[in-house]
C-alpha cells in the first residue's frame, strides 16, 4: 500500500508537471530563436548599409575620401562583428532548449542556423580584421585591397546571415508546442 501510493504521487506529478516543463523549454527555445532571427537579420541589414562605404574604400582614387569611407565601414563592421557574437550566444542557449523540446524538425532546423550563424560570425570577424588592416595601410593600394577583401567576404556573411535567420524561422516554426496542448484546452 506504502508504495502504490508513492507511485501514484510520482505517476501524478510527472503526468501534471512534464508537460508543463516541456511548455517551458519550447517557450524559452522559441524565444531564444526568435532572438538569433533578429540578429541575423539585424546583420543582414548592416551589410546593406555597409555596401556603399566599402565601394568608395575600394575604388575611389583620392585617399582622403577612401579612408573616411573605410573608417565608416569599420564603424559598420564593429557593430555588425558585436550582433554576430551575441547571436551566436543566444544560438547556443536556443540549441540546448531545442533538445530539450525538439521534435527532428526543430533539431534539423536549429542545427542549420547554427552552422550559418557560426560562420557568419567567423566570417564577419574576419572581414572587421581586413578593414582594421586596410585603416592602417600606408598606402591606397593597400587600402583598396583589404577594402576590396572585406568587400567580397561581406557577400558571404549576408548570405550567411539570411540563410540563419530563415533555418531560425524555421525552427521556431516548427516548434508546436503551445498552451493548449499542455493544458488541453481546445480554443
Amino acid at each position: 500500500m506504502k508504495y502504490s501510493k508513492q507511485l501514484w504521487i510520482v505517476v501524478f506529478f510527472v503526468g501534471v508537471l512534464t508537460p508543463q516543463f516541456s511548455f517551458t523549454q519550447c517557450s524559452i527555445f522559441k524565444s531564444e530563436i526568435k532572438d538569433v532571427q533578429e540578429y541575423m537579420n539585424q546583420v543582414a541589414q548592416l551589410t546593406d548599409s555597409l555596401s556603399t562605404s566599402l565601394e568608395i574604400a575600394s575604388f575611389d582614387a583620392n585617399s582622403r575620401n577612401a579612408r573616411k569611407n573605410a573608417n565608416i565601414a569599420k564603424k559598420l563592421l564593429g557593430e555588425a562583428v558585436n550582433i554576430a557574437y551575441d547571436a551566436s550566444e543566444k544560438m547556443e542557449e536556443a540549441f540546448y532548449y531545442s533538445e530539450q523540446c525538439g521534435t527532428k524538425d526543430v533539431l534539423s532546423n536549429t542545427i542549420a542556423s547554427e552552422r550559418q550563424t557560426v560562420d557568419t560570425r567567423n566570417v564577419i570577424d574576419e572581414a572587421f580584421e581586413n578593414a582594421k588592416k586596410g585603416i592602417t595601410a600606408n598606402t591606397l593600394g593597400n587600402l583598396q585591397y583589404y577594402m576590396r577583401i572585406t568587400q567580397r567576404l561581406l557577400r558571404n556573411v549576408k548570405d550567411s546571415a539570411e540563410q540563419a535567420a530563415y533555418f531560425a524561422d524555421m525552427a521556431h516554426y516548427s516548434c508546436e508546442h503551445n498552451e493548449d496542448q499542455v493544458f488541453g484546452s481546445n480554443k
